[in-house]
């Protein structure tokens, strides 16, 4: 932390009853077995308050004879943090568990405490990985909601100590988005600047509304429907014409075929009827 003028500004010191606050907080859940990485998470909180944490992954380290003062004050004080915290670790378990761990230290506790329930730990990363995976947007949903889905695995496989770095976790993300975001990620990746999921979910929700726009249909007729409905009148009206073209070259030089063969004259007393095929009729 810093003050405006650039200053750090040291961390508030613990109250002298820290610990009993720390132990107040770890006693709201105890450490029944399946809860072990909910309460783990909760101890870690709480102890890395309290600048303690550092006892669950180190040992007290030995002094002998030799050591010097100042490794005689550091062995003091880790002692002091990992009593206090053994006791607390304990207090907060069930009373079955505290049976097992009741003269156990710190780092002891904290090792044995894996080793018991790592397999639910496995197990539960296992699940969320399949989930991740088969994550994919919802036919309808927002694309953001997808982002916000996969963006919850990614924290909790963290808290369960299996993290994605920034890049690996916004490429899972974009190999999932469906076929309309295509022109988004090849923009992305040529682009290519550093981005956290929560500034790719603002960019996707910006390119979501521009997608939604672009795929509102048109309410104007198509041109193409009134032609093709006239040329099917046009050919409807053709195929009831039954008439017979008289033989000869047409206006246009095309030859026609006659099945008459009445031979056509000038004199109209020689002239026969083309419906009655009777001579004479026309000059009656």
């Amino acid at each position: 932390m810093s003050s405006e003028n650039g200053v750090n500004t040291p961390a508030p010191n613990p109250s002298p009853n820290s610990s009993f606050s720390l132990l107040s907080v770890l006693g709201r859940e105890r450490l029944t077995g399946p809860n072990y990485m909910d309460w783990m998470r909760n101890l870690r909180f709480t102890l890395r308050y309290e600048n303690k944490e550092y006892v669950l992954d180190e040992q007290i380290p030995i002094i002998d004879n030799d050591s010097t003062q100042e490794e005689i004050e550091a062995h003091q004080k880790h002692y002091d943090d990992a009593n206090k915290v053994s006791c607390i670790m304990a207090a907060s378990m069930s009373p079955e568990l505290q049976k097992t761990f009741e003269n156990t230290w710190a780092y002891e506790m904290n090792q044995q405490l894996k080793e018991m329930f790592q397999a639910k730990a496995s197990k539960e990363r296992l699940d969320v990985v399949k989930s991740l995976m088969a994550c994919k947007p919802k036919p309808g949903a927002s694309i953001c909601a997808f982002v916000l889905e996969m963006k919850g695995y990614f924290d909790r496989l963290e808290s369960l100590n299996m993290a994605f770095d920034a890049e690996l976790s916004i490429n899972i993300i974009l190999s999932g988005l469906p076929a309309d975001y295509n022109q988004f990620v090849l923009s992305y990746q040529i682009n290519r600047k550093e981005t956290l999921i929560m500034e790719l979910h603002s960019l996707l929700q910006t390119a979501e509304q521009g997608i939604k726009k672009s795929d509102v249909p048109s309410t104007s007729t198509a041109p193409v429907l009134n032609v093709g409905h006239n040329a099917k009148k046009r050919k409807t009206s053709h195929s009831n014409w039954k008439g017979k073209a008289t033989q000869g070259k047409s206006d246009r030089g095309f030859k026609r075929k006659v099945d008459s063969e009445i031979a056509p004259t000038g004199d109209p007393k020689e002239a026969v009827c083309f419906y009655c095929n009777t001579k004479g009729a026309l000059e009656a």
